[in-house]
């Protein structure tokens, strides 16, 4: 086997505080998503307008929750010559506010399940890392690689 270059050995030798980072930055991802998932779910309201209450993410989908106003105004604005008229507008207003929350609800989802498993797979990633490490600590190249292992997983190569 050939000796480790200079460039290297410096590599081995920062990967233990880059296995802490990406391994904090893993989970934290991963807590984000989950919780934007919840606030998401939590925020759904089947009768309301979600062109009226957009939360902190309105940048990201205010594009989706305002998706029907304008089909919402146009009738509001006409007048109506009966009463069952006048329901049956009500109710495709309402039924366009509940299609708009249900797609503002499926698009939070979907972007939170995003950062949730890019989340995982950072920490993934650290994992396999950590026993790669171990295979090289145990190769004797770099005695630095046997300490990054053990912040990564606990388990052992088996091989």
């Amino acid at each position: 086997m050939q000796p480790l270059s200079d460039r290297q050995r410096a590599l081995l030798e920062a990967l233990p505080k880059q296995q802490r980072v990406a391994w904090i930055s893993g989970v934290a991802c991963s807590v984000a998503g989950i919780a934007y998932i919840v606030w998401a779910i939590s925020r759904f309201e089947p009768l309301g307008n979600p062109a009226h209450d957009i939360g902190f993410d309105a940048p990201v989908t205010r594009p989706v929750a305002t998706l029907y106003v304008h089909y919402g105004d146009h009738l509001r604005a006409r007048s109506y010559d009966s009463p069952q008229a006048r329901f049956l507008a009500r109710y495709v207003e309402r039924n366009m506010n509940f299609s708009a929350g249900l797609l503002l609800l499926a698009f939070r989802v979907i972007l939170g399940l995003t950062a949730t498993l890019l989340g995982f797979a950072t920490m993934t990633v650290v994992v396999e890392r950590g026993r790669l490490l171990r295979i090289v600590g145990a190769l004797g190249v770099d005695t630095a690689a046997a300490r990054v292992s053990s912040t990564a997983s606990p388990r052992a190569p088996t091989e």
